[in-house]
């Protein structure tokens, strides 16, 4: 449960990937897309930490296999997941702040609390 080892091990794993590839563009694209949301990832560890392991897991597996096509796909499902989880996050914690705004507001003038719906 230490989620600084979580991440760079994360990190790690994603990277390995990207240099198997080959593609010296990725790689960098990668390393620079980690560095920025590395505090971020921090905040939203649990979102990943329980399904992100298997996922990585059959991604070996696969590539054990010589199956590239399964590990292509398994990567994509897992990198679709994460940020499906983690849209879902974020707008759970933007209706949260909005009502909290509403809610100050309301205070402030005396009105009452207006009632915000989360889009879904």
């Amino acid at each position: 449960n230490d989620k600084a080892k979580y991440i760079d091990e994360d990190v790690s794993f994603h990277a390995a990937l990207a240099r198997a590839t080959g593609n010296a563009r990725l790689c960098d694209v990668l390393e620079n897309i980690q560095n920025q949301i590395w505090l971020f990832r921090r905040k939203t560890y649990v979102l990943s930490s329980t399904t992100a392991p298997d996922a990585h897991e059959a991604v070996i597996d696969a590539l054990e296999k010589d199956d590239r096509p399964a590990a292509e796909s398994i990567m994509s499902q897992h990198i679709s997941s994460v940020r499906k989880t983690l849209l879902e996050h974020l707008a759970k914690d933007q209706a949260v702040a909005e009502k909290s705004v509403a809610r100050k507001l309301a205070l402030q003038s005396n009105l009452p609390e207006p009632e915000i719906r989360p889009e879904v």
